[in-house]
């Protein structure tokens, strides 16, 4: 699996307008990952990016809707238990996805086809 990370940390309007960059490098890879800028994460949390893979719905709030945003923060601040276990799930499926065992595993794999090729 080819992962690319794109990063573009300027504002909305900058990822937004990096859609046609991204999306040719999306053709080559397998996988693209989004970095952006807190002015720029409304933008990237559209659909159109790895956040709905990134943020499983038991984790969090993906909405790009402040009031939608605003309103899971209401609720979570209601209910502790509620928002120690989202953040209890984010927690176990970023380490899941994206922790230091996955990361060794893929260098791993990378270093022994670079050697069998």
């Amino acid at each position: 699996m080819r992962t690319v990370l794109v990063v573009r940390l300027d504002s909305a309007g900058g990822v937004l307008l990096a859609g046609p960059a991204v999306r040719a490098v999306a053709a080559q890879a397998d996988r693209v990952v989004l970095l952006a800028g807190p002015r720029g994460r409304d933008a990237a949390a559209l659909a159109t990016t790895e956040v709905p893979a990134a943020v499983p719905p038991e984790a969090g709030v993906t909405a790009t809707s402040r009031e939608a945003r605003a309103a899971a923060c209401r609720a979570l601040i209601g209910h502790p238990a509620a928002a120690r276990q989202a953040g209890m799930a984010a927690r176990t499926h970023a380490l899941r996805r994206s922790g230091p065992g996955r990361f060794l595993a893929e260098w791993d794999r990378l270093l022994a086809a670079a050697g069998a090729g």
